[in-house]
């Protein structure tokens, strides 16, 4: 949406003066006013901000009619008793509820009371839910008599009967009729399960009824509270910062540390939930969403938390806050909302004034001036990423001036020092098993790993429970051992070529790490290459020209990644190659239009037994064509072979998925490190089949070696759930 603005900076010579004015000396906030006063007047700036603070968009505001369409449906729900529709519908209904104002806040406090009844009433109910609902049904409305109804319904189902005693003494005086005698038969309940004479417990009941009054909100259960608080620092690691002429600053451990050890585990200083996440998981913590009962801000529907703790600990998204019911954070990239965030805690960190018992307030303080010191390299920013990030930042920065103007609304140029920071030091949120980009949950900036130095073959895994980062030593790391991180594609995943390029131009730097330092070897040029084609000779190569991704690797291959020659007869086969007409070309690119064709067909809703037998035949002639064509541990046909075993699966056909499954765990092999993820993922799903084929004792043989893999990874924790799953 900025494409014209950039254009109109490209094509302004006083603000590339300016630029090229920066790259000498940095001035950002100066930077950033040429950037404003270039495009200011343009007539697409006005359309563009009108867009990005539009509070009437369907979606980013809250919709009343929408919500009594929804409460109308949970309450036909629940009427069938269609428990778990009742609860979903009620959820939406509240989504797009304000909260903030005297109906919407009225309405959602019955929502929020419906909403509880259901969650006490499924099997198994869900008892701190509706006590969370019922906590929200008082906080909107405290002269609802049902909210302290249900509330003291639900402490019952805990069996805090003192509490129950004090909501139900609150319903009664509240209440009159009908819903007066229920509530003084809940009470009289109450008291004789708490064992309380009826004559002396009114009156303290009626004091603790008022005492609650003040406070709605009941105390964060220990498995809701904070994890920083259960962390394992980085000093208990004995780990410390490093200053090299070669890697500058980086991350050591200053004891010998044990393959498999945790090292240090962190909250993110800032974080930023990706916005194809937004409907499945967490804005604060990132763990998914319960199915049936979350919570939404209460003035806008553009977040959703877990629980009432997570919405109550989100500082980022704040009712009326910048982010609240506009449609900037959804339409600018995610990058771009980390830096807002990001500026604005290190602002609030320096306003802060913490008292000397305060650690919490100085280790703030600590992360705030440690992540502040993070690298830019804006030296090495070309001219026009650069000329993109300075527009973003200041059409960030116009968007936030309009709910925070004064010293409180972030500046552009601190926006645009901390976008580059971002780009650097940012690190992508990922589930444990991911295969791509596309599996990022969110961004974030860790103080701690923010340290790390990057290798293609790392000596830690870092590990993500929702927000939660965990850092383990995958090997023996001797005392001064630098902790190294890969911050892209690691060894087997990419040659190195694309490897080194694609970290030059994000990072800025030439990797030389003990991966790349083996070069474009020809166990890599393996992993992209073709047969020779002279089929007398069992050489391989690799083309020189540029082929598109999916034809002889799954990435594409730049012009002169291979020479085009032989590694064994040494003929030159690049003129042949040339022609997009060879044979070879037709055959690899017809294979890759049938394997997209089947992965197409995969992907319908439900695929019927008989489209599942008609794929798997699909797959077996790529992966024959394939055969013919590519070296034997090409990375494009593993993933053949690894599609086909999931079908194979799927049908039943578990001897043939063995077969499958053993040549892609060879292909692995010989690409990746035996310690990799990928490695122990394929162990696993082998040591699957071997069960499914009777193979007891080797499947548990596979299982072990699998597990020890995935603890190095991962911990006993998730070994053990892996277990459980498997068993």
């Amino acid at each position: 949406m900025l494409t014209k603005l950039t254009r109109a900076l490209e094509r302004s010579r006083r603000f590339q003066t300016d630029l090229l004015t920066q790259l000498q000396e940095p001035d950002f906030d100066a930077l950033c006013s040429c950037c404003l006063e270039t495009v200011q007047d343009n007539p697409d700036t006005a359309i563009i901000m009108q867009q990005l603070l539009n509070r009437n968009l369907q979606g980013v505001c809250s919709d009343h009619a929408e919500a009594l369409r929804h409460r109308e449906v949970g309450t036909a729900a629940f009427r069938r008793h269609d428990l778990s529709k009742a609860a979903v519908a009620y959820s939406d209904c509240l989504h797009v509820l304000d909260e903030t104002t005297i109906s919407g806040s009225a309405a959602a406090s019955h929502v929020y009371c419906n909403r509880a009844l259901v969650l006490l009433q499924q099997r198994p109910p869900d008892k701190q839910a509706a006590l969370q609902d019922s906590t929200c049904a008082i906080a909107c409305d405290r002269a609802n008599c049902k909210a302290w109804y249900r509330r003291a319904c639900s402490y019952e189902a805990l069996l805090n009967y003192s509490a129950a005693c004090s909501d139900a003494t609150m319903a009664v005086q509240l209440s009159s009729g009908t819903q007066h005698e229920d509530g003084v038969r809940l009470l009289q309940r109450l008291q004789a399960a708490a064992k309380l004479p009826v004559s002396s417990s009114q009156g303290a009941n009626s004091a603790a009824a008022a005492s609650i009054t003040a406070d709605a909100v009941p105390k964060i259960p220990p498995d809701m509270a904070e994890v920083s608080s259960l962390s394992k620092p980085a000093s208990e690691c004995m780990l410390a910062v490093q200053n090299s002429k070669e890697q500058g600053r980086q991350l050591a451990v200053t004891d010998d540390i044990a393959a498999g050890t945790e090292m240090w585990t962190e909250q993110p200083y800032v974080h930023v939930l990706l916005k194809q996440h937004r409907k499945q998981r967490c804005s604060h913590c990132l763990k998914p969403l319960p199915a049936q009962a979350c919570y939404s801000c209460p003035a806008c529907p553009l977040v959703r938390y877990c629980t009432l703790h997570c919405r109550q600990s989100d500082t980022f998204h704040t009712p009326g806050g910048v982010e609240c019911g506009v449609p900037w954070p959804l339409l600018l990239p995610a990058d771009v909302v980390l830096a807002v965030r990001m500026v604005s805690k290190m602002s609030q960190c320096s306003d802060a004034q913490p008292t000397e018992s305060s650690c919490k307030a100085q280790d703030s303080q600590a992360n705030a001036e440690h992540v502040r010191s993070l690298e830019t390299h804006w030296q090495q920013t070309s001219p026009p990423v650069l000329t993109e990030l300075t527009l973003l930042s200041t059409v960030a920065a116009l968007c936030c001036c309009q709910y925070s103007s004064g010293p409180t609304s972030p500046s552009a140029g601190s926006i645009l020092t901390a976008l580059l920071q971002i780009h650097v030091n940012g690190l992508a949120v990922v589930p444990a098993q991911h295969t791509s980009k596309n599996d990022r949950i969110a961004l974030a900036v860790y103080p701690t790993a923010s340290l790390m130095n990057h290798s293609c073959q790392p000596n830690v895994a870092l590990a993500f429970d929702g927000k939660v980062l965990t850092a383990r030593a995958v090997e023996a790391l001797p005392a001064g051992q630098p902790v190294l991180h890969c911050y892209g594609p690691q060894r087997g995943a990419m040659i190195t070529p694309l490897r080194q390029q694609q970290l030059q131009q994000q990072y800025h730097f030439l990797c030389q790490c003990r991966a790349c330092e083996k070069g474009f070897n020809l166990t890599e040029q393996a992993t992209v290459g073709l047969q020779c084609l002279d089929t007398r000779c069992d050489g391989l190569l690799v083309p020189k020209q540029a082929v598109a991704a999916g034809v002889c690797s799954v990435a594409a291959l730049p012009s002169n990644t291979g020479s085009g020659c032989c590694s064994q007869c040494h003929h030159s086969w690049s003129e042949d190659l040339q022609a997009a007409s060879h044979p070879v070309w037709q055959r690899l690119e017809a294979a890759q239009a049938k394997y997209q064709h089947a992965v197409a067909d995969l992907k319908q809703e439900a695929p019927s037994m008989q489209a599942l037998t008609a794929v798997s035949c699909l797959l077996r002639h790529v992966a024959e064509v394939q055969s013919q064509c590519l070296c034997s541990t090409n990375q494009l046909l593993c993933q053949t072979w690894n599609q086909l075993v999931e079908v194979l699966k799927a049908i039943g056909s578990f001897e043939e998925a063995l077969s499958c499954c053993k040549r892609v765990l060879d292909m692995l092999h010989s690409a990746y490190p035996s310690n990799s993820t990928a490695v122990g993922y394929q162990r696993l799903q082998l040591a699957e089949l071997l069960r499914h084929v009777g193979a007891g004792t080797e499947a548990e043989d596979e299982y072990a070696e699998a597990m020890k893999i995935l603890h190095l990874h991962f911990g006993v924790s998730y070994a053990v759930s892996m277990h459980n799953t498997l068993h």
